[in-house]
């Protein structure tokens, strides 16, 4: 249509709605491409601050699951393992007893002890007789005083 009319000598303008509809096209394209940067950086600083709440999160889970695990595994009033903890912690030191004891022949010779396994069971004698006598609060210092001994005398790496 522009070329008839030019030919037919309506207006002198030379393709002018061409250029400006390529003027228009550039503007429109620039301004879109602004628009994509735009929601791009937009996108990239959600995803950072994204990972950063996971980050955060997944460190939270991680104290919480190591509280729970230690209420599960200590007594809540002397501190010390529970026989959970002991059950589990037993059967590691029985397979790894097993396992030196197979692999012994391998070893180099040496006059050091390598395998190393203590196990003391203790019972407070009367200890139902200060309950009862005395009530649970002396009984529940009775316990926290025996556990401060016994930590008084083992190694710290002792379970």
């Amino acid at each position: 249509m522009n070329d008839s009319l030019v030919a037919a000598q309506v207006y002198p303008f030379v393709y002018i709605g061409e250029y400006a509809f390529t003027s228009i096209v550039v503007a429109m394209a620039y301004t879109l491409l602004d628009k994509f940067v735009g929601l791009y950086t937009a996108k990239e600083e959600l995803n950072v601050d994204l990972e950063q709440k996971v980050r955060q999160r997944t460190s939270e889970i991680e104290k919480l699951n190591g509280y729970l695990k230690d209420l599960a595994e200590r007594d809540g009033l002397t501190g010390v393992y529970n026989r959970r903890f002991f059950n589990e912690y037993f059967e590691i030191e029985v397979k790894r007893a097993k396992n030196y004891l197979e692999h012994k022949v391998l070893l180099v010779p040496s006059d050091k002890n390598e395998m190393n396994f203590g196990l003391a069971m203790i019972d407070i004698d009367r200890f139902k007789f200060i309950n009862d006598t005395y009530g649970h609060l002396a009984g529940d210092s009775v316990l926290k005083r025996v556990i401060d001994i016994i930590e008084g005398l083992i190694f710290t790496r002792d379970v």
